[in-house]
């Protein structure tokens, strides 16, 4: 705790060991039902990125972060999550495998969710707002 405080770091304790440690394991669960709303037709995944977005007040929404990340690299931890647990619910949906099959991987490739390297959510526009 002193060493990670001492290169100015703020120590985070997880209480016992869980699959992915305590944020990665919060933003599964979010990243996890994100595509689902997404691939289940229950919201387009703009609108779903505009509601995280206002309200979080962070820069980019689930499929914003999905691109930065990678979508290959999103597909293959849900895929861990899904191997790891044998929970249908944490399988990735189809049309995120499609995705990734066509090379579709978000920022590295510069087709994802978004295109890049201007993706819309950086917009004032994207919210609602004029320049």
């Amino acid at each position: 705790m002193e060493w990670v405080k001492g290169i100015g770091c703020l120590p985070l304790v997880n209480k016992k060991e869980c699959l992915g440690f305590v944020f990665n394991r919060v933003w599964h669960a979010a990243r996890r039902d994100a595509l689902k709303a997404w691939a289940e037709g229950y919201a387009d995944l703009r609108d779903i990125d505009r509601a995280w977005m206002l309200f979080t007040g962070m820069p980019m929404g689930p499929f914003g972060i999905m691109d930065y990340i990678g979508l290959d690299v999103v597909y293959s931890v849900q895929k861990m999550y899904f191997d790891e647990t044998g929970d249908p619910g944490t399988m990735p949906p189809q049309a995120l495998k499609e995705m990734v099959d066509r090379g579709d991987l978000g920022m590295k490739s510069g087709q994802g969710f978004y295109s890049w390297p201007q993706p819309e959510f950086l917009t004032p526009e994207f919210l609602g707002k004029k320049r």
